[in-house]
């Protein structure tokens, strides 16, 4: 899930990607719907929508493409909803994200004194 979710974003720093790491997957990702898949075969991971899926969530082996690796996996739901309350509240304590300088650390903006 991680190495499909750097692959799409362009971001200065851990933090910033575990802000919108937490509001993809907690938020948007659909697990019903989309598989995470080696892209054209080759170690990258990205996201490949797919509505025919009958089970949870997919996540293809990049070293075995026809293996499932996520075919044990159980409780997405609730993984999913841990996810949507952590950013909910780190939104909680930092506010808005939306003078945010992208290249800023979002800790050193947290606590910097007003």
């Amino acid at each position: 899930m991680i190495s499909a979710f750097m692959n799409t974003s362009v971001l200065c720093d851990s933090a910033h990607y575990l802000y919108d790491f937490l509001d993809y997957f907690g938020n948007k990702f659909n697990f019903k719907t989309t598989v995470i898949a080696p892209i054209n075969n080759t170690d990258m991971m990205g996201f490949f929508s797919n509505p025919n899926m009958t089970s949870s969530i997919t996540i293809y082996d990049p070293l075995n493409t026809t293996n499932n690796i996520s075919q044990s996996s159980f409780k997405y739901d609730e993984i999913q909803e841990g996810f949507k309350k952590s950013f909910e509240k780190i939104n909680r304590v930092r506010g808005e994200f939306k003078n945010l300088n992208l290249c800023k650390s979002i800790l050193e903006e947290i606590y910097k004194e007003d």
